[in-house]
């Protein structure tokens, strides 16, 4: 198990379940409740702070799903509307993602709340490299030659 500071890794379980369905009054007022504005910073809404404390995280890689300190735990809006970051008390990170299901109806939409650690089952002499990021390319323009 791997953590890379700031990028979302395992899914986070709540009751067996990892999507928080927007079809569900309750998610869709969670959902309503995180800041809107771009690294806009609240304090984690009760609402969410009751739900989390129900959930079932590996923080630190050892296998074994750990309690979660929501004492003056803050939320982040990292993309506006879609991701927030969760910073809880003793430096892990929660993200909250909303996910669209690609069908253009919003209720059909759901959460989902990711750990910073992420889990990899590799086959023995393999390697795996994930890269995320954004990379712009462009062709120069010719040098001019000079005459001597």
């Amino acid at each position: 198990m791997i953590s890379l500071e700031g990028m979302p890794g395992d899914l986070v379980e709540f009751a067996g379940a990892t999507d928080l369905p927007l079809s569900n009054a309750t998610y869709s007022a969670l959902l309503a409740s995180l800041p809107q504005g771009f690294l806009q910073q609240t304090n984690l809404p009760a609402g969410w702070t009751s739900l989390l404390q129900a959930a079932t995280a590996d923080l630190d890689g050892d296998g074994n799903p750990d309690a979660l300190d929501l004492s003056n735990a803050t939320v982040t809006a990292e993309v506006t509307g879609t991701r927030w970051r969760v910073n809880l008390k003793n430096g892990h990170k929660l993200f909250i993602v909303k996910n669209t299901q690609g069908d253009g109806n919003p209720a059909n939409d759901v959460l989902n709340v990711r750990s910073e650690s992420r889990s990899f089952d590799l086959e023995p002499q393999s390697f795996s490299l994930e890269v995320i990021g954004v990379m712009t390319m462009s062709i120069p323009a010719p040098a001019r030659r000079t005459r001597r």
